[in-house]
């Protein structure tokens, strides 16, 4: 489950992070710490473009992510989210958000 609950890529602007749905958040965020400081070193100060696709992330959810790309050296510059309370949650943390229009720019491939 580990390989697929988690998929970074690298873009021309930084990483695309893509996090499942279908992982509990506590658990996705512990495989994300790990993933994250095995290779600690090589993405240090990237920008990070995230998709967080249908997961219900409230403000707790979105603190705590951010904090653990912080913790990592990155910086959360854009997140996609579908759902609308998940949107709202972001926005009120001043996360930039990207539109569906917008998705292919920020999120090739």
């Amino acid at each position: 489950m580990s390989k697929t609950a988690i998929t970074i890529k690298g873009t021309k602007g930084g990483l695309q992070i893509i996090l499942s749905d279908a992982v509990p958040f506590d658990e996705l965020l512990e495989l994300l710490s790990s993933r994250l400081k095995t290779t600690e070193t090589f993405f240090q100060g990237a920008r990070v473009a995230l998709d967080v696709g249908e997961r219900p992330m409230n403000l707790d959810d979105w603190t705590r992510l951010e904090a653990e790309l912080r913790t990592s050296g990155l910086t959360l510059t854009a997140a996609l989210a579908t759902r609308e309370d998940s949107r709202v949650s972001a926005r009120s943390l001043g996360i930039p958000l990207v539109t569906e229009s917008r998705r292919d720019a920020v999120f090739p491939g």
